[in-house]
């Protein structure tokens, strides 16, 4: 009875399974969630750790073997060893960086199981929304009682990792975004146009709001960044550029801008001088800077607020050269491919320009507004390659797995 128990159980959360799929979407969520509640990032981090990366590691390691995303891909594992070399040649823990270079390869088998699934993802990127735009309401709502008493613009932080108000604004804005992006607007774009502009202007508006109640450049940078995105790989780029034109006109005469000037460059010019000049002085241009006993930048500052500045400074040209090449062939993929992640994904490719320490990192909130969006980019180049492949050797296959998935997806929203 015991073994018949244990092989069933096994048989539920088999690689490819519907079990596993919505078991891991669920914990995807309970883990994004847990950083607007949980203010202890060691119970966030358990949540990751024995809740999803274990089972990843037990049942999705083929998953990732099977929607390996190529060219980026590979160029992303490139990184990660020019990272290794760099920090295992000048002194530093290689092993430490090694273990969330892994972390990371987890979460991406996961998603794997999780979008193969399909319904239970969605149903969780869905519920996710929702509750960014609780959270956003509320912050608006706080920071009109606090313009009201005081009325001067306040910068509103909430509550857990979502009390930095650049973590909190890039996490919101993704969710925000993600939804429209991958699954609003291509609705709306069904219903006529009229639909579409509505719920364009909606997304713009409120996206644009939260980057004022937060008082976060990084955030307007990552929102300006999916608006170009959107209007040169996305669809009615005439009517799309037109309200953003009026919003920007309406921004200007209402003196919204102000409350994003408020509080000046915040000493990002400063610390980057800072950063350069140490790295010019102190460390080895190939290899970066070491770890162990290094000053405070500007005498205050634990690090370069640049993730991409601070790569060059941790990791010299070796982990600035192999990002690079990564980069490049990332963005050319997603150009190619129009993938709506890909769009989703440059809120935090240009919201880490002037925030973060790095990009690998243990469990954090840049997974939520970089590393998601990027992954799941990346599981649409592969499925994008699949097909152009299939396309070459036959084309009747090509269309009959579109007639095939076209079925699916009625036959599920049937069921639903």
């Amino acid at each position: 009875m015991g073994i018949d128990g244990g092989l069933s159980a096994w048989w539920c959360f088999r690689v490819g399974s519907a079990g596993l799929a919505r078991y891991l979407s669920l914990v995807l969520l309970v883990f994004l969630l847990s950083y607007f509640v949980l203010d202890y990032s060691k119970y966030r981090n358990n949540i990751y750790y024995a809740f999803f990366a274990v089972p990843a590691l037990v049942f999705a390691v083929p998953a990732i073997w099977r929607n390996w995303p190529g060219w980026a891909g590979g160029s992303l594992l490139l990184y990660f060893l020019g990272g290794l070399l760099a920090d295992g040649l000048s002194g530093d823990p290689a092993l430490r960086l090694f273990k969330h270079q892994l972390y990371l390869l987890l979460l991406f088998g996961g998603l794997c199981v999780c979008v193969r699934e399909g319904r239970g993802f969605r149903l969780a990127g869905l519920v996710y929304a929702i509750v960014c735009l609780l959270f956003a309401c509320m912050a608006v709502y706080l920071w009109l009682e606090a313009y009201r008493a005081n009325g001067v613009p306040s910068r509103i932080s909430l509550y857990a990792a979502a009390s930095n108000p650049v973590h909190a604004s890039l996490m919101i804005l993704t969710g925000w975004l993600g939804f429209w992006m991958v699954y609003g607007l291509p609705k709306l774009l069904e219903r006529g146009r009229l639909a579409y502009l509505c719920g364009f202007a909606l997304m713009l508006g409120f996206a644009f709001l939260i980057c004022i109640v937060f008082q976060s450049r990084s955030t307007l940078l990552g929102l300006l960044a999916v608006l170009g995105g959107w209007l040169v790989l996305g669809s009615e780029r005439r009517m799309s550029l037109l309200l953003l034109v009026a919003l920007l006109l309406l921004v200007l005469v209402s003196g919204g801008y102000e409350a994003l000037l408020a509080r000046g460059v915040s000493y990002r010019f400063d610390i980057w001088q800072d950063a350069l000049l140490r790295l010019r002085d102190d460390c080895s241009w190939v290899l970066g800077c070491t770890q162990a006993g290094r000053p405070l930048y500007l005498g205050q500052f634990y690090h370069a607020h640049s993730a991409y500045l601070s790569i060059l400074v941790d990791t010299g040209l070796l982990g600035a050269a192999t990002f690079a090449v990564f980069a490049v062939i990332y963005m050319v993929q997603g150009m190619r491919t129009r993938s709506p992640w890909f769009i989703v994904s440059l809120a935090g490719w240009a919201g880490v320009v002037t925030s973060s320490s790095g990009l690998v990192d243990s469990p954090r909130p840049l997974w939520i507004y970089f590393w998601l969006p990027t992954l799941l980019a990346l599981l649409d180049y592969h499925t994008a390659g699949r097909l152009r492949s299939q396309l070459r050797r036959s084309p009747r296959a090509i269309f009959a797995m579109e007639t095939h998935s076209g079925n699916r997806h009625r036959n599920g929203q049937d069921d639903a």
